[in-house]
């Protein structure tokens, strides 16, 4: 039988543990109360900053709560980060405005590679798992990327508006515990999305699924199975319809041409 999740807020706020600490350990986590303080500070008064002063102010500030963030990085206006201390950011990544990065948990980690773009309202939530979204990757607006085990987003994909992409957030209907106390069930395998994808808008991956390299989802896609590598693919009940590698052109072709 499955416990009960101790971590879920709503039931951390009737335990004995102090409001103000359970605060902390859902947006800060571990680290002082002076650096958590601090942090507070920052995010009140510098958050809804609008052009470039607040985008300036942010790009420094913001720097010492990462694990790790590079040059050039652009925040956006009235974004929510929470536990910083558990996320990377490369050089020259954007983040629109009002996007949530949720890295809470134990031993989990949310990494942005180089030249990522977040688009506004987009939602990154760990719960003791991890996001890789790789260099030059591009998630649209409205987006929703969970993951309670592993989830990695391919180099130089393009993940357009209102998609989402789950690693986890199953639950036991078995269990006698109430669906709303379960700690949810830890996925066996990663979410996959290969290398200079294109997913279309309104596509479901579900957890434990793989996307090769160079594929093309359709729009308002379900993908329930694994889809190989240079494929075009889609529908509510996902069919590989074409492939679409890339052809290199031959000697002899290329002697035509010339």
């Amino acid at each position: 039988m499955e416990e009960e999740a101790s971590y879920k807020i709503q039931h951390k706020l009737g335990s004995k543990q102090g409001k103000f600490s359970i605060y902390k350990s859902l947006v800060y986590g571990e680290g002082s109360f002076l650096g958590f303080f601090y942090f507070e500070l920052i995010n009140l008064f510098l958050s809804g900053i609008p052009g470039a002063l607040g985008i300036i102010l942010r790009q420094i500030l913001y720097r010492p709560f990462f694990k790790k963030i590079g040059k050039g990085v652009l925040f956006g206006r009235n974004i929510v980060i929470r536990h910083p201390k558990s996320i990377e950011i490369g050089d020259n990544t954007v983040l629109d405005d009002n996007v949530l990065i949720d890295a809470k948990g134990k031993g989990n980690s949310i990494s942005l590679e180089d030249n990522v773009y977040i688009g506004r309202n987009t939602i990154l939530s760990s719960k003791n798992g991890d996001i890789t979204i790789q260099r030059d990757a591009n998630i649209g607006h409205n987006c929703i990327l969970f993951s309670s085990n592993s989830l990695v987003i391919g180099e130089g994909t393009m993940v357009a508006a209102f998609t989402h992409i789950l690693s986890g957030g199953e639950y036991d209907y078995a269990s006698s515990v109430p669906f709303c106390k379960q700690a949810g069930k830890t996925p066996e395998k990663p979410t996959l999305i290969g290398k200079n994808c294109w997913l279309g808008s309104n596509v479901t991956v579900i957890s434990e699924k793989i996307i090769g390299d160079h594929c093309v989802i359709g729009a308002k896609s379900l993908v329930s199975k694994d889809i190989p590598p240079d494929s075009l693919a889609f529908g509510t009940r996902i069919q590989v319809y074409k492939n679409i590698s890339l052809k290199k052109h031959s000697s002899t072709e290329r002697d035509k041409t010339d």
